[in-house]
């Protein structure tokens, strides 16, 4: 437990799942005088939160109804989540075991696991969280709102500059990355010579680097990570961290394009570091001004 918490502001709820940007967003949120109230989902949180926070409860995925209790408790009516889920242990075989749901877990889900009225893509899932627990008085709102500075701003910010034909590779990829986030598959594409290499599914970014490097031996790939035309930010925000890197450097990837002012980098000074060391070049872009990158022919120019 935090004893320096202050109660200067009302109690806020975090929502816990794997990597540090959890451990990003309760300092952030404990620097600014919240009482951060924390719920731990198991085989995914990092145990360091339980010290971190005002206090906190190990949770299953499937638990609402004690995720609502330990608001409640807690005074908690204002909330967020942070972190992935690794969707891909929803179909392990104990997942049951590890995960049971209480009864109001269970109500929220069945639409989409036992009647299949209801898909279970990343949105209508989170989104129906969101739902349940506003129906109990708390409202989940998006971390980036409480820390805006996670937020990565446009330019270019590490590596060398790309090649006219690594360009023509982020613009096909942009497109093709936006039009897989219009189905909720995924947010990630790896690209060469404009042509798809991998696209992200269940499997998450990591894996779908480490595909793209299994398929094109030579490497000397890019790769496009982009918001869903339809993001709420209050959860399922694009994320890289410095595994990102070490993963696209073990797999033959050259190039990182990510979404400005709508991806979060974790360990930002760390990443772009460990980016200039092993040679990978990371840009921040939009849509509307990937015209605006700078390749080399530009930078000789210069």
């Amino acid at each position: 437990m935090n004893s320096n918490a202050t109660t200067q502001q009302p109690p806020f709820g975090l929502l816990a799942g794997w990597g540090r940007l959890p451990i990003e967003v309760v300092t952030a949120l404990t620097r600014r005088g919240y009482a951060v109230h924390t719920l731990l989902i198991k085989d995914h949180a990092d145990p360091i939160l339980a010290e971190l926070s005002t206090s906190h409860e190990w949770i299953g995925l499937g638990q609402l109804g004690k995720c609502v209790r330990f608001y409640h408790r807690n005074h908690v009516k204002t909330a967020t989540m942070v972190g992935k889920v690794h969707k891909v242990r929803l179909f392990d075989r104990n997942v049951l075991w590890n995960h049971f749901p209480d009864w109001y877990g269970a109500w929220t889900f069945a639409p989409h696991f036992l009647l299949g009225t209801k898909d279970r893509k990343d949105d209508t899932l989170l989104g129906g969280i969101c739902r349940a627990f506003l129906k109990k008085g708390i409202e989940f709102v998006p971390a980036t709102d409480y820390a805006p500075d996670l937020l990565v701003q446009f330019g270019h910010l590490a590596g060398k500059p790309l090649s006219k034909k690594q360009l023509a590779d982020v613009e096909y990829g942009w497109r093709l990355a936006k039009t897989i986030g219009q189905f909720d598959t995924g947010q990630s594409v790896a690209i060469k010579g404009q042509t798809a290499l991998a696209l992200e599914a269940v499997e998450g970014t990591d894996e779908c680097i480490r595909r793209a490097g299994q398929l094109c031996r030579s490497g000397g790939f890019t790769i496009v990570k982009v918001a869903k035309p339809q993001q709420d930010m209050r959860f399922d925000v694009p994320t890289i961290g410095v595994g990102t890197i070490e993963t696209m450097k073990a797999s033959g990837a050259v190039a990182l394009v990510i979404e400005a002012d709508k991806t979060i980098i974790v360990d930002r000074e760390e990443v772009l570091a460990k980016a200039n060391e092993l040679g990978i070049a990371v840009l921040a872009a939009t849509g509307g001004r990937l015209g605006e990158v700078l390749t080399d022919e530009d930078a000789v120019a210069a």
